[in-house]
């Protein structure tokens, strides 16, 4: 026979063989793709892999282009009967993974019934027994029982809605005839052709591989808007943290974040700002004489005042106690000047404590720029403060220029 019609021959025999390498190297890139994702089943997913690493050896040893390549029939043909024996137990794996709870014990059995059966064919073979050989009379026949009856538990399994079990069904059912189709052909020879059939079974493990992908990828979709969820939580919660619980106010830990934005901006130029210092006349004496408890419809009442009169509710912040600061982003030292003056007259005229009137003072202070840092600006504010209690409260102060 010519070179040529002799590879011609060797193409036909192999073709099964490069039929499914391609797909069997695309299964492994896929499943191994997302192995290592934190949301993965490991020990489906890794079991997967393993008998996808040994069908890939085994292919490749039962080639005769390897051979043509590689010439070391012997050691091919020991590869490939070694491997042989091995498939079985990840691929019986990855099955106890699927099936539920119930079913693993006799899956297990039929595990260690591989297991005890490639020791022994191991063993044998070292013993110059031909074990390897012998073995496949019970490896054959073993393998198409105990598929077939793992092919009953799965349709049990799948009929209660387990999706993985119904992928699994068809590569459980299909390679578990062609491992018999295999057995039978090499025994009896019933038919002309000599090469396996096992190899293009890989067709039916891309569904079940698709299945794992989509699950995977489910899986993430769900992390993602769990994720999503406990950072709008936490949004809530810092939103939270940053208003006091009394009145809605901006809370302090807010006021710093805000000025520190205005004074280093992230881009551009910084803007002027001016702060006023509010402090609610004789409040002591409210919560002396009426109890804390008006004292707290006070300060509510008192906010919403100060709202009636500036633009933006976000300026208020409750500095503690009776002392509140409203921001003033944009405005000059006599803008800030007149929007406490209105502050002060609308919560002079507010029904704020029918017993007794209740007045504000409140101090000015402008931001110079990028050398005058918070705490100069927060003196020359108290400094204005103290000015407005001493001459009299129920008035307004401006920093000194």
């Amino acid at each position: 026979m010519s070179d040529i019609a002799t590879l011609k021959t060797m193409v036909f025999y192999d073709m099964p063989y490069i039929l499914s390498m391609p797909v069997v190297f695309m299964l492994i890139f896929i499943v191994g793709t997302f192995y290592f994702n934190r949301v993965a089943r490991k020990r489906l997913e890794g079991a997967f892999i393993i008998f996808l690493a040994l069908f890939l050896i085994w292919i490749v040893s039962t080639a005769r282009v390897t051979c043509m390549y590689v010439d070391m029939p012997v050691f091919w043909h020991y590869l490939a009967m070694i491997i042989l024996y091995l498939m079985p137990l990840p691929a019986n794996l990855v099955l106890y993974e699927v099936l539920e709870p119930e079913h693993r014990p006799f899956v297990r059995r039929i595990i260690g019934v591989f297991a005890v059966l490639a020791l022994g064919a191991y063993g044998l073979e070292l013993a110059g027994l031909e074990g390897l050989t012998r073995g496949q009379v019970i490896y054959y026949p073993l393998t198409v029982v105990a598929e077939l009856s793992i092919f009953r538990l799965l349709l049990q399994s799948s009929r209660k809605g387990n999706t993985y079990s119904r992928a699994a069904m068809l590569p459980c059912l299909g390679l578990a005839l062609l491992v018999g189709l295999d057995g039978i052909c090499g025994h009896w020879q019933f038919f002309p052709w000599h090469t396996f059939l096992l190899p293009i079974g890989v067709y039916s493990l891309v569904f079940f591989a698709l299945l794992l992908l989509r699950e995977q990828l489910l899986c993430e979709q769900a992390l993602k808007m769990h994720a999503f969820g406990l950072e709008e939580e936490i949004r809530i919660a810092q939103e939270r943290t940053d208003e006091d619980e009394l009145t809605g106010c901006k809370s302090r830990r807010a006021f710093d974040r805000k000025i520190a934005g205005l004074m280093h901006p992230q881009t551009g130029e910084p803007l002027p700002f001016a702060l006023l210092m509010l402090d609610i006349d004789h409040f002591k004496s409210v919560n002396d004489t009426y109890g804390h408890d008006t004292g707290d419809e006070v300060l509510v009442r008192f906010t919403e005042a100060v709202r009636q009169a500036i633009a933006t509710p976000e300026w208020l912040f409750r500095w503690g106690g009776e002392e509140f600061i409203v921001l003033c982003p944009g405005h000059s030292l006599s803008q800030a000047a007149m929007l406490a003056e209105r502050i002060r007259r609308e919560v002079a005229a507010a029904d704020i404590l029918a017993r007794q009137p209740v007045t504000v003072s409140i101090g000015c202070a402008v931001w110079h720029g990028r050398g005058d840092p918070p705490e100069a600006m927060f003196e020359r504010m108290d400094e204005a403060l103290y000015r407005a209690k001493n001459k009299g409260r129920n008035r307004v102060e401006a920093e000194k220029v």
